[in-house]
């Protein structure tokens, strides 16, 4: 019956006062944590991974990445990290004849108890693509929160924005968030395609999509695949 009660008490606040959940918001800690990374390379059967890695029991930053260059023109790679609650992905392929394929898996898994009448989902999603001739590349922000077994909010993008919900809920609920940063590159005949995308996520507090700028800065991800993709379109 109290269960009964709880899951009633967060519809009704969802429906009538989520405007004021911000307000009342108190930090989250959240009492476990986990992220995965994946990435995986394929040019015309001869592939790279997939390569995985987890923390625990691996430490943070977590890097997977995955590679495979025929030539400058034939080529599939693949990166995946995750950072304190900071995901960041990315994809690239192509072709002048073959067909190569890339894919970078990033995730996060954290279980968490509300702490007051205020909970403020934050998510901070960029998505950069560029792709010539017929190659193709793409990424997609999977989100999913849930308080005592109920999904207050499951949805998925695809291009950059800025994720924003807020509810009212019963203090003490478990609750338990779930992130995954997926990005895929394919060519195939001629062309050539590269995607970027990264997300930050908080409860209740604010998005630090910087640092994972630095991070991506560090491993020199995009100025790497920028330069290879810029050489193929001046050919």
């Amino acid at each position: 019956m109290n269960k009964m009660f709880a899951r009633y008490k967060i519809f009704a606040a969802v429906l009538l006062g989520c405007g004021v959940a911000s307000a009342h918001a108190l930090p989250i800690n959240f009492t476990s944590t986990s992220y995965t990374t994946s990435a995986f390379a394929d040019v015309d059967g001869t592939s790279d991974g997939p390569f995985a890695g987890a923390s625990p029991p691996d430490p943070l930053p977590l890097i997977s990445s995955a590679s495979v260059v025929v030539d400058p023109d034939n080529l599939a790679r693949a990166n995946a990290i995750a950072d304190t609650l900071l995901l960041a992905a990315s994809s690239e392929a192509a072709s002048s004849g073959t067909i190569g394929s890339a894919a970078a898996v990033s995730t996060f898994l954290g279980a968490f108890a509300t702490t007051g009448a205020g909970l403020s989902l934050q998510a901070s999603f960029e998505d950069f693509i560029d792709a010539l001739g017929g190659a193709t590349a793409g990424s997609e922000l999977f989100v999913l929160l849930q308080v005592d077994g109920l999904d207050l909010f499951q949805d998925s993008f695809t291009s950059s924005q800025i994720i924003s919900a807020d509810f009212m809920t019963l203090p003490g609920l478990d609750g338990l968030l779930d992130i995954t940063l997926v990005s895929t590159a394919a060519a195939n005949g001629a062309g050539s395609a590269f995607n970027l995308a990264s997300a930050s996520i908080s409860l209740n507090s604010v998005p630090e999509p910087a640092s994972l700028a630095l991070v991506l800065g560090g491993m020199g991800l995009l100025g790497v695949s920028r330069a290879s993709a810029g050489r193929r379109g001046r050919v």
